[in-house]
């Protein structure tokens, strides 16, 4: 049995358009590390095991946030799914390895025929316990980061996100990465 928690996310901390994604496990380890740019910063993350679905492809959503002055954090209720370009499947055998049924990136899947682009969604309808749970882990975000923001010059400042969200087949959400607009 392959063990579901070797697979890890591999991305140039600098990185935008998704040609700087790789996914791996300890089987090919070797092979992505020797692909990584020299002199650039990486983050690493665990993959996000029986990701949910959508239509057959691995998705997330793209959540439109705000974060407050006084620390509070809001979620948008409408939101983008963003999909793989191909059906989900973790066989990681060399013939099937094409990271575009791994990666909801939009950059390195719009291209593909017949690739949905962006499709609008109401987290909140369509989707209601997990937007409980996003809106709770954007408030966990912005909890983590008040030490760093207590010094605002104005009590009407606010910040804009896009932040990237995916859940597993539980409902657990998983933060992918947050994008300030």
């Amino acid at each position: 049995k392959k063990d579901e928690n070797d697979w890890w996310v591999v991305k140039a901390s600098a990185g935008n358009g998704g040609k700087d994604i790789w996914v791996m496990t300890r089987a090919y380890y070797d092979e992505v590390i020797s692909e990584l740019p020299k002199g650039e910063t990486f983050v690493i993350q665990r993959y996000v095991a029986r990701p949910m679905l959508w239509k057959g492809k691995k998705f997330h959503f793209r959540c439109y946030s705000v974060i407050r002055a006084d620390m509070t954090a809001l979620l948008y209720h409408m939101a983008y799914i963003l999909t793989a370009g191909f059906d989900y499947s973790k066989d990681d055998s060399v013939d099937t390895m094409d990271s575009r049924r791994l990666i909801t990136n939009l950059s390195v899947n719009k291209a593909i025929e017949g690739h949905p682009g962006q499709v609008p969604c109401n987290v909140k309808t369509e989707y209601p316990q997990l937007f409980g749970r996003i809106s709770v882990l954007w408030g966990e975000v912005a909890k983590a980061c008040s030490s760093f923001m207590k010094h605002q010059t104005s009590a009407h400042h606010f910040e804009f996100f896009g932040i990237d969200v995916i859940a597993d087949e539980d409902g657990t959400c998983w933060l992918l990465e947050v994008n300030r607009l």
